[in-house]
């Protein structure tokens, strides 16, 4: 009973507080430097006097310094500690907004958009989302997906800085703000935020841990020790690259099409006040997505989930590929399909990572597959604008994303744990009853 009282009470003290620290870290690491981006491209278009495709390389050189600095933010928090990899973020992410700000030519928005990548790596997707995964097993798939949900005040409070500060003081100054919110909310998170339950004396799920009675159910490697492959174990395996890829396509289609959905809606001759509701509730149906996904994850596994909001988002796609954006209502309907998908994949990806590789080396694994979404992102979304562009037109961007998101469900579906995770786990149990 006090073993019970103290893991379990203090749990649900801990636990909760650290998602929702989570949460609020994403909120700043993915919706500020996100969402921010479209609005300041405006302006630094007209104070460089430069196209706007010009400035949205900036973009590209973000999402792919992100994608190449997680590979190593599990490696700095494996050696020196999750706070350290937090202060780097706060220096660099914090740190880059303040540079914009002073930004006199174009190869400056490039370099500041690095260092800020690079920065929101080291606080962002691979920590947020290792802290759902170690802290949880059986709720894994929820508190992913509740951190997750942070991407939308993350972008009502970006933009609201922005158009606000900017109005009243300029869009420079407008960035230093975000700039002072983002540095000031990750070292305090730095202090309060932790890697895994276990080095607090927890257990995941808040559980009390019966050394016998999980040695019965076959689950000590959830409970009392920390396993899982390296990464080095992990790039050997089918599953390991089967994961990768699949990611990959998903932000190929996915991003690919939710980057150019405003140029075809305005194509179809919505007007741009119609476009903006329309991308808010995209957002909006995101958010009910990633909930229920971690729900289904939770419930029925991340195959099964992966496989349910790709279904939807395919029932989305087909309708607008049959001409329906013409009626307000079937346009509506197809963007909840497509908006419920949005995004959601991130929760299936990396529970499935942690069910198939274990969460002892989770971050350094994580961040080696997370870094190809943002490669997906970057080829997808210039290369369906330039398939609408061409003789195939809408409907050719459309067919191709719908190829790719099957393609990635095919693969996610042939992954399967690791026969050397299971070897790992039956060895974590005979040092338990050695013991």
């Amino acid at each position: 009973m006090a073993s019970q009282e103290k893991t379990g009470g203090k749990f649900f003290v801990r636990g909760w507080v650290m998602i929702a620290i989570a949460f609020v870290v994403a909120i700043i690491t993915q919706g500020f430097g996100l969402y921010s981006y479209g609005m300041l491209k405006v302006n630094l278009t007209e104070a460089l006097g430069v196209s706007a495709a010009a400035v949205g390389g900036g973009f590209s050189c973000y999402t792919i310094a992100i994608s190449i600095s997680g590979l190593f933010v599990g490696d700095v928090i494996e050696r020196f500690g999750l706070r350290v990899s937090l202060w780097i973020s706060a220096v660099l992410y914090g740190g880059a907004f303040f540079l914009l700000s002073m930004v006199s030519q174009l190869w400056m928005v490039y370099a500041v958009y690095i260092i800020m990548g690079i920065g929101s790596a080291f606080g962002g997707v691979v920590v947020v989302t290792a802290i759902a995964s170690n802290w949880f097993v059986k709720q894994r798939g929820l508190a992913t997906a509740v951190i997750w949900c942070g991407m939308l005040p993350g972008s009502l409070c970006s933009t609201f800085i922005v158009a606000n500060v900017g109005a009243a003081a300029g869009w420079q100054s407008a960035a230093v703000a975000l700039g002072i919110i983002s540095a000031i909310v990750l070292v305090a998170a730095s202090f309060f935020l932790k890697w895994r339950p276990q080095d607090e004396g927890l257990f995941p799920d808040g559980e009390s841990y019966d050394q016998e009675a999980e040695l019965e159910k076959g689950r000590v490697a959830e409970k009392g020790k920390v396993i899982g492959m390296t990464r080095g174990q992990a790039l050997v395996t089918v599953s390991f690259w089967l994961i990768f890829i699949a990611y990959g396509l998903n932000g190929f289609a996915e991003m690919g099409l939710f980057q150019n959905m405003s140029a075809y809606l305005v194509s179809e001759g919505l007007e741009m006040t119609e476009v903006a509701a329309f991308l808010s509730f995209l957002s909006f149906a995101g958010v009910v997505g990633r909930l229920c996904t971690g729900v289904v994850v939770d419930k029925f596994g991340p195959k099964i989930a992966y496989l349910a909001i790709n279904v939807l988002g395919v029932i989305g796609i087909g309708m607008l590929l049959l001409g329906m954006a013409g009626n307000t209502v079937m346009l509506y309907i197809a963007g909840f399909c497509f908006g419920v998908n949005l995004n959601s994949g991130i929760i299936c990806f990396s529970n499935a990572v942690a069910r198939t590789f274990g969460t002892r080396h989770y971050g350094q694994i994580w961040g080696a597959i997370f870094m190809i979404k943002g490669f997906g992102d970057a080829v997808g979304v210039p290369l369906l604008a330039g398939v609408a562009e061409g003789s195939m037109g809408w409907n050719g961007s459309f067919v191709i994303s719908i190829i790719g998101m099957i393609v990635a469900v095919v693969f996610m579906l042939l992954t399967r744990k690791e026969k050397k995770l299971v070897e790992i786990e039956e060895e974590a149990k005979r040092e338990a009853l050695a013991a």
